[in-house]
Protein backbone atom coordinates (compact mmCIF):
# COMPACT_ATOMS: atom_id res chain seq x y z
CA UNK A 1 0.00 0.00 0.00
CA UNK A 2 2.73 2.32 0.26
CA UNK A 3 3.91 2.13 -2.53
CA UNK A 4 0.39 2.78 -4.49
CA UNK A 5 0.05 6.94 -4.90
CA UNK A 6 -3.90 7.97 -4.64
CA UNK A 7 -4.71 10.05 -7.73
CA UNK A 8 -5.54 13.65 -6.97
CA UNK A 9 -9.64 14.22 -7.94
CA UNK A 10 -9.94 16.80 -10.72
CA UNK A 11 -11.35 19.47 -8.05
CA UNK A 12 -8.54 18.68 -6.02
CA UNK A 13 -6.36 19.07 -9.37
CA UNK A 14 -8.03 22.30 -10.21
CA UNK A 15 -7.56 23.86 -6.48
CA UNK A 16 -3.85 22.80 -6.77
CA UNK A 17 -3.26 24.64 -10.12
CA UNK A 18 -2.51 28.61 -9.45
CA UNK A 19 -5.56 30.35 -8.08
CA UNK A 20 -5.39 33.13 -10.79
CA UNK A 21 -6.30 30.66 -13.24
CA UNK A 22 -8.78 28.94 -11.18
CA UNK A 23 -10.94 32.42 -10.85
CA UNK A 24 -10.66 33.05 -14.38
CA UNK A 25 -12.04 29.78 -15.68
CA UNK A 26 -15.09 30.56 -12.59
CA UNK A 27 -15.47 33.50 -14.31
CA UNK A 28 -15.55 32.44 -17.88
CA UNK A 29 -18.70 30.27 -16.91
CA UNK A 30 -20.47 32.53 -15.24
CA UNK A 31 -20.44 34.70 -18.29
CA UNK A 32 -21.32 32.11 -20.51
CA UNK A 33 -24.48 31.07 -17.92
CA UNK A 34 -25.57 34.65 -17.93
CA UNK A 35 -24.98 34.81 -22.09
CA UNK A 36 -27.56 31.96 -22.19
CA UNK A 37 -29.73 34.16 -19.69
CA UNK A 38 -29.74 36.96 -21.79
CA UNK A 39 -30.32 35.13 -25.44
CA UNK A 40 -33.76 34.93 -26.83
CA UNK A 41 -33.92 31.45 -27.09
CA UNK A 42 -33.55 30.37 -22.93
CA UNK A 43 -36.30 29.70 -21.33
CA UNK A 44 -36.39 29.31 -17.31
CA UNK A 45 -37.23 25.80 -16.13
CA UNK A 46 -40.54 27.33 -14.87
CA UNK A 47 -41.82 28.99 -17.87
CA UNK A 48 -41.62 25.79 -19.38
CA UNK A 49 -44.02 24.53 -16.66
CA UNK A 50 -46.40 26.75 -16.51
CA UNK A 51 -46.69 26.91 -20.26
CA UNK A 52 -47.74 23.15 -20.23
CA UNK A 53 -50.08 23.61 -17.45
CA UNK A 54 -51.99 26.70 -20.07
CA UNK A 55 -51.95 24.24 -22.84
CA UNK A 56 -53.32 21.37 -20.55
CA UNK A 57 -55.91 23.71 -19.28
CA UNK A 58 -56.76 24.44 -22.87
CA UNK A 59 -57.21 21.82 -24.47
CA UNK A 60 -59.36 20.58 -21.24
CA UNK A 61 -61.37 23.86 -21.78
CA UNK A 62 -62.12 22.04 -25.16
CA UNK A 63 -63.28 18.93 -24.69
CA UNK A 64 -65.87 20.17 -22.22
CA UNK A 65 -66.71 22.40 -24.52
CA UNK A 66 -67.56 19.88 -27.35
CA UNK A 67 -69.28 17.39 -24.75
CA UNK A 68 -72.11 19.85 -23.40
CA UNK A 69 -72.21 20.98 -27.09
CA UNK A 70 -72.87 17.61 -28.47
CA UNK A 71 -74.97 16.25 -25.14
CA UNK A 72 -78.06 18.55 -25.94
CA UNK A 73 -80.98 16.83 -25.52
CA UNK A 74 -83.72 16.73 -28.51
CA UNK A 75 -86.68 19.39 -27.97
CA UNK A 76 -89.24 17.90 -26.96
CA UNK A 77 -93.12 17.71 -28.10
CA UNK A 78 -95.58 16.87 -30.43
CA UNK A 79 -94.63 17.77 -33.84
CA UNK A 80 -97.58 19.82 -35.95
CA UNK A 81 -98.81 18.97 -39.02
CA UNK A 82 -99.55 22.29 -41.30
CA UNK A 83 -102.38 21.59 -44.39
CA UNK A 84 -102.29 24.18 -46.85
CA UNK A 85 -105.42 24.46 -49.18
CA UNK A 86 -105.80 26.41 -52.21
CA UNK A 87 -108.72 28.87 -52.01
CA UNK A 88 -111.75 28.44 -53.91
CA UNK A 89 -112.15 30.37 -56.99
CA UNK A 90 -115.60 32.16 -57.21
CA UNK A 91 -117.03 30.54 -60.49
CA UNK A 92 -120.75 30.62 -60.72
CA UNK A 93 -122.67 27.56 -59.76
CA UNK A 94 -123.45 25.85 -63.69
CA UNK A 95 -121.04 27.46 -65.58
CA UNK A 96 -119.34 25.74 -68.03
CA UNK A 97 -115.81 25.86 -68.93
CA UNK A 98 -114.57 27.73 -71.86
CA UNK A 99 -114.26 24.91 -74.85
CA UNK A 100 -110.66 24.36 -76.00
CA UNK A 101 -110.20 25.62 -79.49
CA UNK A 102 -108.17 23.22 -81.49
CA UNK A 103 -106.18 24.28 -84.37
CA UNK A 104 -107.31 23.04 -87.39
CA UNK A 105 -103.67 22.02 -88.39
CA UNK A 106 -103.26 19.79 -86.06
CA UNK A 107 -107.33 18.24 -86.07
CA UNK A 108 -106.98 14.36 -87.04
CA UNK A 109 -108.16 13.39 -90.08
CA UNK A 110 -109.67 10.24 -90.55
CA UNK A 111 -108.03 7.96 -92.67
CA UNK A 112 -109.74 5.80 -95.55
CA UNK A 113 -108.15 2.44 -95.05
CA UNK A 114 -108.27 1.30 -91.12
CA UNK A 115 -105.37 -0.73 -90.03
CA UNK A 116 -105.65 -4.75 -89.16
CA UNK A 117 -107.27 -5.97 -86.49
CA UNK A 118 -108.38 -2.54 -85.83
CA UNK A 119 -112.20 -1.64 -85.82
CA UNK A 120 -112.61 2.07 -87.03
CA UNK A 121 -110.82 4.65 -89.02
CA UNK A 122 -107.43 5.98 -88.68
CA UNK A 123 -107.37 9.63 -87.05
CA UNK A 124 -103.84 11.24 -88.60
CA UNK A 125 -102.52 14.60 -88.27
CA UNK A 126 -102.04 16.80 -91.11
CA UNK A 127 -99.02 19.78 -90.80
CA UNK A 128 -100.07 23.00 -92.62
CA UNK A 129 -98.17 26.12 -93.14
CA UNK A 130 -95.66 28.22 -95.01
CA UNK A 131 -93.83 26.45 -97.73
CA UNK A 132 -90.18 27.98 -98.35
CA UNK A 133 -89.22 28.82 -102.18
CA UNK A 134 -87.03 26.01 -103.68
CA UNK A 135 -82.86 27.15 -103.89
CA UNK A 136 -81.78 27.11 -107.25
CA UNK A 137 -78.20 26.58 -107.39
CA UNK A 138 -76.66 28.28 -109.54
CA UNK A 139 -72.95 27.06 -110.81
CA UNK A 140 -69.79 28.95 -110.50
CA UNK A 141 -68.95 31.58 -113.45
CA UNK A 142 -65.82 30.36 -115.00
CA UNK A 143 -62.85 32.82 -115.25
CA UNK A 144 -60.55 33.60 -118.33
CA UNK A 145 -57.12 31.85 -117.76
CA UNK A 146 -54.58 30.99 -119.70
CA UNK A 147 -56.02 26.74 -121.34
CA UNK A 148 -59.85 28.40 -120.59
CA UNK A 149 -62.71 27.69 -123.12
CA UNK A 150 -63.86 30.38 -124.12
CA UNK A 151 -66.86 31.99 -126.89
CA UNK A 152 -67.47 35.08 -128.61
CA UNK A 153 -70.52 37.14 -126.50
CA UNK A 154 -72.13 40.45 -127.26
CA UNK A 155 -70.91 41.36 -131.25
CA UNK A 156 -73.96 40.81 -132.84
CA UNK A 157 -74.18 40.79 -136.05
CA UNK A 158 -70.55 42.59 -136.58
CA UNK A 159 -68.45 39.79 -134.94
CA UNK A 160 -65.36 40.01 -133.09
CA UNK A 161 -62.01 41.18 -134.98
CA UNK A 162 -59.05 38.68 -133.90
CA UNK A 163 -55.58 40.67 -134.43
CA UNK A 164 -52.38 39.79 -135.24
CA UNK A 165 -50.73 41.60 -132.14
CA UNK A 166 -52.89 43.31 -129.01
CA UNK A 167 -54.13 47.07 -129.79
CA UNK A 168 -56.51 48.33 -132.04
CA UNK A 169 -53.72 49.02 -134.37
CA UNK A 170 -53.03 45.81 -135.36
CA UNK A 171 -54.02 43.80 -138.04
CA UNK A 172 -57.45 42.39 -138.53
CA UNK A 173 -56.83 38.36 -138.68
CA UNK A 174 -60.43 37.64 -138.99
CA UNK A 175 -63.87 38.75 -137.95
CA UNK A 176 -65.24 36.00 -135.63
CA UNK A 177 -69.29 35.69 -135.25
CA UNK A 178 -71.10 34.92 -131.73
CA UNK A 179 -70.76 32.26 -129.82
CA UNK A 180 -67.17 30.63 -131.90
CA UNK A 181 -65.23 28.60 -129.67
CA UNK A 182 -61.52 29.21 -128.70
CA UNK A 183 -59.23 27.96 -126.47
CA UNK A 184 -57.20 30.87 -124.74
CA UNK A 185 -53.34 30.00 -125.40
CA UNK A 186 -51.57 33.41 -123.71
CA UNK A 187 -52.00 36.78 -122.25
CA UNK A 188 -53.33 38.43 -120.58
CA UNK A 189 -51.72 41.91 -121.54
CA UNK A 190 -52.91 45.76 -121.65
CA UNK A 191 -52.69 47.61 -124.86
CA UNK A 192 -55.18 50.57 -125.45
CA UNK A 193 -57.08 50.70 -121.75
CA UNK A 194 -58.42 47.17 -123.23
CA UNK A 195 -57.53 43.81 -121.92
CA UNK A 196 -56.53 40.87 -124.46
CA UNK A 197 -55.91 37.34 -124.93
CA UNK A 198 -54.63 35.44 -127.26
CA UNK A 199 -57.22 32.74 -128.61
CA UNK A 200 -56.83 29.56 -130.69
CA UNK A 201 -59.80 28.12 -132.86
CA UNK A 202 -61.11 25.32 -131.20
CA UNK A 203 -61.08 23.10 -134.30
CA UNK A 204 -58.43 24.88 -136.39
CA UNK A 205 -55.29 25.46 -134.34
CA UNK A 206 -54.32 27.51 -137.54
CA UNK A 207 -56.46 29.90 -136.63
CA UNK A 208 -54.89 32.14 -134.25
CA UNK A 209 -54.73 36.01 -133.12
CA UNK A 210 -55.45 38.30 -130.19
CA UNK A 211 -59.08 39.18 -128.82
CA UNK A 212 -60.22 41.95 -126.34
CA UNK A 213 -61.68 39.99 -123.00
CA UNK A 214 -64.68 42.28 -122.59
CA UNK A 215 -66.51 39.89 -125.77
CA UNK A 216 -65.12 36.78 -124.43
CA UNK A 217 -67.13 34.39 -122.37
CA UNK A 218 -65.21 31.03 -120.27
CA UNK A 219 -67.57 28.32 -120.45
CA UNK A 220 -67.07 24.30 -119.81
CA UNK A 221 -65.26 22.10 -121.55
CA UNK A 222 -67.36 20.46 -124.21
CA UNK A 223 -67.07 16.64 -123.62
Amino acid sequence: WDSWERQPLPSEQARRQSPGDYSERRRSRRSKARDRRRSGLYLPAWSVVAMLMIVFLIAFGIVLLIGSLGGQAAPGGDPRVLIVTAEASNTPAGAAAPPTTVPAALQPVESAAPLPGFDGPVPTFALEGPTLAPVVLSPTPLSVVQGANVIVVDVGDIGLNIRANPGLAADILLSAPENMPFVVIGGPQQVDNLTWWQVQDSFDAAVQGWAAADYLQAVAPSS
